[in-house]
């Protein structure tokens, strides 16, 4: 996309970490997220779900716990990785 944060990441990465960190970027950026309590509690939709299989889910509740440590998300993921 060439924009600011990716010109920079590409001159302080190595390339497999840059190549990484381009395939994290373009993930996020096919959600939106709108905060519902501030710093603690945020839903997570997808952008264009008519472009995913039907049993993809579409919004998902992201919570904060104790500032931040720990996340909390319907999706599983961070609990899993």
């Amino acid at each position: 996309m060439n924009t600011p944060l990716e010109h920079h990441a590409s001159k302080v990465y190595t390339r497999a970490i840059f190549d990484m960190f381009g395939q994290i970027t373009y993930e996020a950026s096919q959600y939106r997220v709108e905060e519902v309590e501030k710093g603690k509690t945020y839903f997570v939709r997808r952008n264009h779900p008519e472009k995913h299989e039907m049993w993809c889910r579409i919004l998902y509740k992201v919570e904060l716990v104790d500032d931040g440590p720990q996340v909390l998300c319907e999706c599983g993921n961070f609990e899993h990785t």
